[in-house]
């Protein structure tokens, strides 16, 4: 569905290092952590760019 929608951007988080499908790699992030750390950092560094 990603590779046949060009308005689709794919989001992957796994706890390890994952690879992503050859055919979607330029439609997609590969994030390997821990899910709510991952949110926590992402919300304080938009925040700090709204000021």
């Amino acid at each position: 569905m990603t590779y046949k929608n060009e308005k689709v951007f794919y989001a992957c988080l796994n706890q390890k290092k994952s690879s992503a499908p050859e055919h979607i790699k330029d439609k997609g992030i590969y994030i390997a952590g821990d899910l709510a750390k991952t949110l926590r950092d992402l919300k304080e560094n938009i925040a700090g760019k709204e000021m």
